[in-house]
């Protein structure tokens, strides 16, 4: 296609300009080409094509990294240069180690191809990719350390590894640059974890190193090592109890595509474990009824609770989520929170937020979205302060025009608020489109999306359908200011 400029006519024939007509879907078609999105159940391999073999050796893994597609040099220095400093300083011998910095690899170029992360010092993305890829397999690192050999914050990690794992969770690091760079020799290919797996195999990890007693962080780190070579050691695990069987009867459901085959393996999972959390999360997602899916992500989170003890939740507050047994009962207290929420229970909702992001001040699971959505909708002004002033640094659509909002509730029509219309519109420009009723939501939910991007928008809009109702003279504001 030639290439047009905005106002040039549209491609199409329909007469009006490019920008008010294909653009948008011009751009995403051009982004869905420099990556593959998976869009087939978790756990099929052939989604991940002959990974391994580009880290036989750091000759072939330098030249796979030259290969793959860079938008900037500054990306490419940053990913030749930390990537064959990870290759040097790791013991690549295991098949685990080796896929996790393939994928940590394409989670960089994907990042990159998809959101152009620009930066003056490439300390703070190094650090954050570095701690990926270590604590993907397990191994014992704090972000302090990391940040002082990067020469970089601790704050300038953290919030660069968010944007990270954020793009992790919503993408994963399917690749097809890769896919095409890849040859046809049949190599060992690393298996596709769905989230039951992967918290399956850190279990083990985890198991593993409780197994010895360790003198120190590098005792600890050099026996993981060790014990990683040998990639049978976290395979050869044949369910012995009852929990076990029915965790890998929900781990099989997890990826089945017929409802009814779901159903029976769910049915035969709570068989053997009546009290399965992730039986009964699964069965509160394909309920129907809002007050039956509700008490059963209830039931599930108190199930997961009472398995972990009163005195685990106090010991280990603030540090939740990097222990994976704490996983099912952070999955099944989101859920119900949302389901809560849904139901019309904002306030109740917000608790299990709050809750939530106690327990994970880092929060992995997004929560900070959710509640200050809710603290908007109760008009709870300074708990949504002091939530935005947590986390200065985030810049996604939600914060943008939550500030906005925030504004705008408390203060009316300021000179601030046109300051901070033109910071949310600079995030994402598509969404006032939505709330001035220039665009129609669509029937259906993008399945994919990229921060500042339309479909990012149409999510925003629709999941904060309810309070900017009620802000309708901000929306009018908003359609003066155009």
């Amino acid at each position: 296609m030639t290439q047009l400029g905005r106002n040039d006519l549209c491609h199409c024939g329909s007469g009006k300009k490019y920008k008010k007509c294909c653009l948008d879907q011009d751009q995403q078609a051009q982004r869905e080409q420099h990556s593959s999105f998976p869009n087939q159940e978790p756990g099929n391999s052939t989604q991940w094509q002959e990974r391994i073999e580009h880290t036989e050796s750091p000759q072939k893994f330098r030249k796979l990294i030259g290969k793959l597609n860079w938008p900037t040099e500054a990306q490419y220095q940053l990913a030749d240069e930390l990537f064959m400093a990870l290759y040097a300083e790791n013991n690549l011998k295991s098949l685990i180690v080796r896929g996790c910095l393939m994928e940590t690899l394409l989670l960089w170029n994907n990042f990159c191809n998809l959101n152009s992360p620009s930066f003056r010092k490439p300390g703070g993305y190094k650090a954050a990719l570095e701690y990926f890829f270590l604590t993907e397999f397990g191994m014992l690192v704090t972000q302090a350390d990391l940040a002082t050999k990067h020469g970089v914050s601790v704050s300038s990690l953290s919030n660069n590894l968010r944007r990270l794992e954020d793009f992790f969770e919503e993408y994963g690091t399917e690749n097809d640059n890769l896919a095409a760079l890849t040859s046809s020799n049949k190599v060992e290919e690393m298996t596709a974890y769905s989230e039951l797996e992967h918290e399956k195999m850190l279990r083990k990890i985890q198991k593993l190193m409780e197994s010895q007693d360790h003198e120190g962080l590098e005792d600890a780190q050099n026996f993981l090592a060790l014990q990683l070579n040998n990639s049978e050691l976290l395979r050869n695990d044949s369910p012995i109890s009852l929990e076990e069987k029915a965790y890998e009867l929900m781990i099989r459901a997890e990826s089945e595509t017929s409802l009814a085959k779901k159903k029976k393996l769910i049915s035969q999972a709570r068989e053997l474990d009546p009290n399965n959390v992730d039986a009964l999360l699964m069965l509160s997602k394909l309920a129907t009824d809002i007050s039956e899916a509700i008490k059963l992500a209830n039931s599930a989170m108190t199930y997961a609770r009472d398995e972990l003890g009163e005195d685990f939740f106090v010991q280990n507050k603030e540090y939740f989520w990097g222990m994976v047994e704490t996983r099912p009962y952070m999955r099944s207290k989101e859920l119900y929170a949302k389901l809560v929420y849904t139901s019309g229970r904002i306030s109740a909702a917000c608790e299990q937020y709050e809750q939530l992001l106690a327990l994970n001040p880092n929060d992995n699971q997004g929560i900070r979205y959710s509640l200050l959505l809710c603290y908007l909708e109760l008009e709870r002004f300074e708990q949504a302060e002091q939530l935005l002033q947590s986390y200065a640094n985030e810049g996604s659509t939600e914060f943008q025009y939550g500030k906005l909002a925030l504004e705008y509730l408390q203060n009316g029509e300021t000179a601030n608020l046109t300051f901070l219309y033109k910071l949310a519109r600079k995030q994402n420009r598509h969404v006032p489109a939505y709330l001035l009723g220039k665009k129609t939501l669509p029937s259906t939910q993008p399945q994919y999306m990229t921060p500042g991007d339309i479909n990012d928008a149409v999510q925003y809009v629709d999941s904060h359908e309810n309070l900017w109702a009620r802000l309708y003279g901000l929306v009018e504001w908003m359609r003066k200011q155009a």
